[in-house]
């Protein structure tokens, strides 16, 4: 089991099937919430890519997509305000919600990662 940090928002589940095809072994994304994702759906933080063969699990690994920290595979307003209240100690994330809100990687969340999730959320300066 591992992360996966390289994704970038807006990532459908099929345009990730399509880079993977091995005999028997075939790819399975869940949601956050272990629901099984459809090909046309985004891949966002938190979601789990299996590979799974002959009725076995052979690896696993869980998404951490930069900025979407809710896990819903955008950045969205919603996003921000999760960070910006972890960085006003006043909703404090953990896991890969803590690693999504890091978007410039320097180990906190702070203002600077905020206003970067922001002018990505309002298109003014993309994080990809």
């Amino acid at each position: 089991d591992g992360m996966i940090n390289t994704v970038p928002v807006g990532t459908p589940v099929a345009s990730l099937k399509e880079a993977y095809e091995e005999g028997s072994a075939f790819l399975v994304f869940t949601s956050k919430d272990g629901k099984i994702l459809a090909d046309d759906e985004l891949v966002g933080s938190g979601c789990v890519i299996s590979i799974e063969a002959n009725g076995k699990i052979i690896d696993s690994a869980t998404f951490f997509v930069m900025g979407d920290v809710n896990g819903d595979g955008k950045i969205t307003i919603v996003d921000v305000n999760r960070a910006n209240l972890h960085f006003k100690n006043k909703s404090i994330l953990s896991g890969y919600e803590l690693l999504c809100a890091d978007v410039n990687g320097d180990g906190k969340v702070t203002i600077v990662d905020v206003n970067r999730m922001n002018l990505h959320f309002k298109n003014k300066n993309k994080l990809w």
